[in-house]
Formats: structure tokens, C-alpha cells, sequence
């Protein structure tokens, strides 16, 4: 089961934050996924609410990866990142300083499996090709794909695919089994 989805973290670069005008400060944010949960800052900018609070926030890049969010906090490409908390957990334990700053409070799932329509249990995957975003050991996505399967009994081999727009031309494609 998925732990996080709702994920701020922030480095300790706070100093980098830079007044863009008298009443605008200029932050920088990305995201890990493509997904409605990690999408809420982008949202938040697109329809003004940051700006309505002196924030003027950019996005030198979306749907990065858990692991490259986090590491782009790391070396100040962005102060800001929603993401989940293993590509964090991961910066503090390489020694690095990223900063949770708010996580959803209510138990819920955020992941699921994907396969063609052929297969009816995550058991049947054993052996198959199954598309991740980043990798099936690091970044959070990956890891819990790799736990509900290896849960169901199965081993799988994981493609690397760096979109979920990928992953899903790559099942439509018939170059994975499963996503």
C-alpha cells in the first residue's frame, strides 16, 4: 500500500528564493508524477493563487521523477517539489538535507497495477516485462510496483520508462505487460 502522495519536500536552500518584485517573490517548484495529487501546486499556479500571495512560482520542469525531484532539491534547481517520500528519505540517507513539509493525513491508495487484458491476477506477471518510471528500487512508484508484485508471487523484469505517458503508449504497444 502506498504511503504518501500528497509530498512537499524543501531543501535548505531557502536563501535561494529571490524577491522578484515588491510584493512578488519568485519560488521555484516541480514535480515527481504526472498525477492529480503531485499536480496540486501546478494547479495552484495556473489558476492564480499563488500570485494572489505574492508568490510567483515556476516550473523549470514537471514529471521529473521521485528521484530526480529530489535530487534537484539537493542541488537548487527548484526549492520545492511534490513528491513522494522515499526519493527524500533516500537524499537525507546519501547525506543531503531535503525537508518534508506537509503529507496528506488520511490513509488512502495511490497505486495500482496496470496490465493488458489477458492477464487476471498480478501472480501471471511472473516473468514478464512490466514499465516503471524511474526504476523498481528506488522512487516510490517503482518500489511499491515491484512490492504488489513480488507480494502476488511473482517476479517480474522492470523497463525504466520516465513518463507515464511512455508507459502507456509502451502497453498499448505491447512492449510491456504490465505497468
Amino acid at each position: 500500500m502506498a504511503t504518501g502522495a500528497l509530498m512537499l519536500g524543501v531543501c535548505s536552500r531557502l536563501g535561494a528564493i529571490q524577491p522578484v518584485a515588491a510584493a512578488e517573490t519568485k519560488v521555484r517548484m516541480t514535480t515527481g508524477l504526472r498525477a492529480t495529487v503531485q499536480s496540486i501546486p501546478w494547479i495552484g499556479a495556473e489558476a492564480g493563487i499563488f500570485r494572489k500571495h505574492g508568490l510567483l512560482v515556476e516550473f523549470p520542469a514537471l514529471e521529473v521523477g521521485g528521484p530526480e525531484s529530489a535530487a534537484g532539491l539537493t542541488r537548487g534547481d527548484w526549492e520545492f517539489s511534490q513528491t513522494g517520500t522515499v526519493p527524500i528519505a533516500e537524499e537525507v540517507l546519501k547525506g543531503n538535507d531535503p525537508v518534508i513539509l506537509v503529507r496528506n493525513a488520511l490513509p488512502h491508495v495511490a497505486n495500482f497495477v496496470m496490465t493488458r487484458r489477458e492477464f487476471s491476477g498480478l501472480q501471471q506477471l511472473d516473468g514478464r516485462k512490466v514499465g516503471v518510471l524511474t526504476n523498481a528500487t528506488s522512487g516510490q512508484a517503482g518500489i511499491n510496483t515491484r512490492l504488489a508484485i513480488e507480494q502476488a508471487g511473482a517476479t517480474a523484469s522492470y523497463v525504466r520508462l520516465g513518463t507515464y505517458q511512455n508507459i502507456y503508449a509502451a502497453l498499448a504497444a505491447r512492449e510491456i505487460d504490465a505497468a
